[in-house]
């Protein structure tokens, strides 16, 4: 019988220790698992990626109209549109009139949209940014002296980025 864990039958000397060297596996996964998920916790990891991906989507929104906007410059309208209303109506087929009608009054007021989406976007990138910035400094924290930057070069650096992002896909055909 074991003496741990209390298995009975006869157990080679073998199988007892790998028995027990599996038990002691399992306990330690256990407690890795407990402290993963209270390091998690304490962190508010859970706040964090909702509060990334709340941003996340405010500021995909606005893009994603800015984009049509562009398209609508460089493509005939009416193709924008039927291509747009076909894509709809594959992933709501309901409500395909309804937002096709709306991406037209989209394109109908372009010039306001396309400024107000534009600051709207910035605007929530720049919190997306920031939120990507604590999560992943509290992903890597470090028992190190904290240097904070000033609060201008921290709204300037995901600007600095949608820039550098931009101007690397401008080289690309598609």
């Amino acid at each position: 019988m074991c003496s741990r864990c209390g298995t009975r039958g006869f157990l080679s000397q073998v199988d007892m220790r790998r028995h027990l060297d599996m038990r002691a596996v399992s306990i330690r996964l256990w407690h890795f698992l407990l402290k993963v998920l209270s390091g998690f916790r304490r962190n508010q990891g859970l706040l964090l990626s909702g509060a990334l991906a709340y941003y996340s989507l405010l500021s995909i929104v606005p893009l994603l109209i800015l984009t049509l906007i562009i398209l609508s410059h460089v493509m005939p309208e009416e193709l924008v549109l039927s291509t747009v209303s076909a894509q709809i109506k594959m992933l709501v087929p309901g409500y395909a009139a309804w937002l096709t009608e709306h991406v037209r009054v989209f394109l109908e007021h372009r010039g306001v949209v396309g400024l107000v989406g534009f600051v709207i976007m910035l605007f929530f990138s720049s919190l997306a940014f920031t939120t990507l910035e604590k999560a992943i400094s509290v992903i890597f924290f470090h028992r190190v002296r904290i240097r904070r930057r000033h609060f201008l070069i921290s709204a300037f650096i995901p600007y600095l980025y949608m820039c550098a992002l931009g101007r690397g896909s401008s080289w690309c055909p598609f």
